[in-house]
């Protein structure tokens, strides 16, 4: 006899209730071989039942199999099968009414109860009596992004996943961004929804699927980013000139995409070198006498056939790269350097 968490009891299936008006019972699904060579009084129905029809991923389903009349002393036995996974959940080889708790990956499970001899396969023979079908559907949600990081106003495809078809259990099945705190959009039947997000300036945001009802479903989230990048400087020094500061910061690291970040002045020269890891990028540059330069900041590709960007990229010492990047995805605002003056060390003392 198979071993399964099932528990036993001596409860009966009801006798069936005569018809009212003349008009037929429902006909009982009886074996096409008798059944009596396997003891005295082998059950004629069964039936099985659930308390649940949908249920979170993890929550366990009571399945209860109710024949009607005892499996002992027949060589027979109440079985519970999991059609949909082809597995055995639960076994009674006494009494007449089998009950077990289970729990399914995920999905839509269809489960059956037979009085058959002991198997641990579904049964085919036309020794064994089945009940009536009924399904449960385990409920999760997942999401995926096409990529993480994108150029402002480009797309990033999003989709959202039901195990569950959401019309047939009258749910919705949403997008919903946590970081904007709004729906982004839902679908009412199907198991997937889909969605393409764009953004025009530099931000990150936080999306999760999400299945409607009781229970409901939440996926974990997935963090999608378009590109955005700030540029300070900051020169030290007498309003003759000196020298500049530059600090560009990005809302990413840009180290797993092709991208690096460079700073250029108002003639379309990279200052020093650009930066490809990290979200900071710091250089120097020299203001001369007279002037008040502007710089950008500027996410973007390495042309392929520009080795002196190339060089500069990998912080070798080259001469300066008047050629920019090119597959553009963000740039900062032109900025010019704010002046901080020479001052007096007011601990020093006088004389």
């Amino acid at each position: 006899m198979p071993t399964t968490p099932a528990a036993c009891s001596d409860t009966l299936l009801p006798p069936i209730a005569a018809a009212r008006g003349g008009a037929e019972a429902s006909p009982v699904v009886m074996p096409s071989v008798p059944i009596e060579p396997f003891g005295h009084q082998a059950p004629a129905r069964i039936s099985l039942r659930t308390d649940s029809e949908t249920l979170r991923v993890g929550q366990q389903a009571l399945l209860t199999a109710t024949a009607s009349s005892t499996v002992s002393g027949t060589n027979l036995a109440v079985e519970i099968f999991d059609e949909t996974s082809r597995t055995l959940v639960g076994a009674c080889p006494q009494g007449s009414q089998c009950t077990v708790a289970y729990a399914a990956t995920s999905g839509v499970h269809k489960f059956t109860a037979f009085v058959t001899p002991p198997t641990t396969q579904i049964p085919n023979s036309p020794n064994a009596l089945s009940s009536n079908h009924v399904s449960v559907g385990w409920l999760d949600s997942t999401i995926t992004a096409s990529r993480a990081i994108a150029g402002q106003g480009q797309g990033i495809t999003i989709a959202a996943t039901s195990t569950i078809d959401v019309r047939q259990s009258g749910r919705w099945l949403e997008i919903y961004d946590l970081t904007a705190g709004r729906r982004i959009t839902y679908c009412s039947q199907g198991t997937v929804c889909t969605t393409t997000m764009k953004q025009t300036a530099g931000s990150t945001h936080e999306i999760v699927g999400y299945v409607t009802g009781k229970p409901e479903a939440v996926s974990r989230p997935v963090q999608v980013t378009w590109l955005g990048v700030s540029l300070s400087a900051t020169s030290i020094g007498p309003k003759t000139g000196g020298t500049v500061y530059l600090k560009a910061t990005t809302n990413a690291d840009l180290g797993a995409t092709p991208w690096v970040v460079g700073i250029y002045d108002q003639q379309g020269y990279l200052v020093d070198h650009a930066c490809k890891t990290g979200t900071t990028c710091s250089v120097q540059a020299w203001m001369s006498g007279g002037t008040t330069p502007s710089y950008t900041a500027v996410i973007g590709a390495v042309p392929a056939a520009n080795p002196t960007l190339i060089g500069k990229v990998l912080h070798v010492a080259t001469a300066p790269a008047t050629s920019g990047l090119v597959d553009i995805q963000a740039k900062s605002d032109a900025v010019r350097p704010t002046q901080l003056l020479w001052g007096v060390d007011s601990c020093k003392a006088f004389t």
